[in-house]
This record gives C-alpha cells, structure tokens and sequence, in this order.
C-alpha cells in the first residue's frame, strides 16, 4: 500500500492533497521540493529516506528541506513553491 502527498505554497491554511492511504507504520519515502522563479526556472531537491519513518517524520524532513531552498534564494524570490513525497 501506498500513499502520495502533494503540496503547493506549504502554507498552514492549504492542506496537502493526499492520495491512497497513508500507511500505519513507517515506511520508507521519497519526495521532492521545488521553488518556482518569476522566469519560469525551477529549483529543485530530491531526497529519500534511508530507514523506515512516519508520515509526519516525512512531512517534516520535506518542510525543512523547502525552508532551506528558500533560505538560499530569499523569501520573495519564488513565485510558487511546494513538495511532494510517495510512500514505498
């Protein structure tokens, strides 16, 4: 069983989009975070996890992950910005 999650903007009053059920027990994930620029270039990090984990512990690592692409390119630098992760 598998689950995905679907992000944009990562703001607290959009709720992810997620499709399937989300699993019980940890599992491993994979995901991706992106920052979208006003010229249409997207900036992009991949990552997977290496051990099982938890949704939330998944989120997490995603959300942090955002943060810092954004602490590279500056707050207002993005036009749109979001992630997404898949259960295994």
């Amino acid at each position: 069983m598998s689950a995905s999650i679907l992000w944009h903007n990562c703001m607290p009053t959009v709720y992810p989009r997620v499709t399937g059920a989300l699993p019980k027990k940890p599992v491993m994930w994979s995901g991706e975070v992106f920052l979208q620029m006003p010229d249409g270039e997207r900036d992009t990090r991949q990552w997977r996890s290496n051990h099982p984990i938890t949704c939330d512990q998944a989120r997490s690592v995603l959300v942090r992950l955002l943060e810092m692409l954004i602490g590279e390119h500056g707050k207002d630098a993005a036009v749109h910005s979001g992630l997404s992760c898949k259960s295994r």
